[in-house]
Order: C-alpha cells, then structure tokens, then sequence
C-alpha cells in the first residue's frame, strides 16, 4: 500500500466537518499523525504572512532603523509607520508585526531576524510554530 505525507487542518482528524473517511484513518492509524505539539494553529500562519507584507511595504532594514543602531526597535518600527504610512501603528498591531520578525523574542529586529524573517522556505514555518532559536 502506498503511504502520502499530506498538510490538513488537524481539527479535520478529530471530526470537524464530520469528514468520515479521515475521521476513521485517524481512529485507525494514531501513530501515522504527528505529535500534538507540530500543530501550527491557521491564524498564526495567516498573521505572520500579512504582517511579513507589511513589513515589506516599510522598507529595506536600514530604513526601518531609523536610529540606525543597527537593530529595528519598536520606536523605529513606530517612526517609520507613520512616516510611510500616515499614522502610527496600534499596540496589537505593532505587537504581531514584532512579533512576525522577533526570531529571539528581544523586543528587537537584528539584521539576523530580518533576514530570516524574509528567506521562504521550511525554516521560516519552523519559526512560527514557536521553534526559536
């Protein structure tokens, strides 16, 4: 029998959309599935890709640092917002562009974080799952 690795909603497994034939895999088969703490929740996926956009819109690194100490604060975030886009973020909006970029979790956004932060590829899925390094 040929065996496939394939990416769906977790919830899917447990019932959700009453999906019988994964309903009854998952029943049958509970070493194939991943561990419980692989799940990577949907809304974080979708939070970290829009804010990465955002990101993009501000600029290049050195631009966003805007005192040019060589790592993006949440004041250079801030500064170079509103300069770009007229108005200065909300609190929860500049938490999750931090956030989005934060790899070390300093309150910080190094040259290494931006350039993770901007390289596609599993490492960056890695990350938002909660994997820092």
């Amino acid at each position: 029998a040929r065996r496939y690795a394939v990416a769906l909603p977790r919830n899917l497994l447990n019932g959700f959309c009453k999906i019988k034939p994964l309903m009854d895999f998952a029943r049958a088969n509970p070493s194939a599935l991943p561990p419980k703490e692989s799940f990577v929740p949907t809304l974080r996926v979708v939070q970290v890709h829009y804010m990465r956009k955002l990101w993009d819109k501000l600029g290049t690194f050195d631009e966003i640092d805007m005192d040019g100490d060589g790592a993006i604060s949440r004041e250079d975030l801030t500064e170079r917002f509103a300069a770009v886009l007229g108005h200065p973020p909300s609190p929860l909006l500049l938490y999750h562009l931090m956030l989005a970029m934060d790899r070390n979790v300093d309150n910080r956004v190094c040259a290494k974080d931006w350039q993770r932060g901007h390289v596609p590829g599993f490492e960056g899925y890695k990350w938002i799952a909660g994997t820092h390094d």
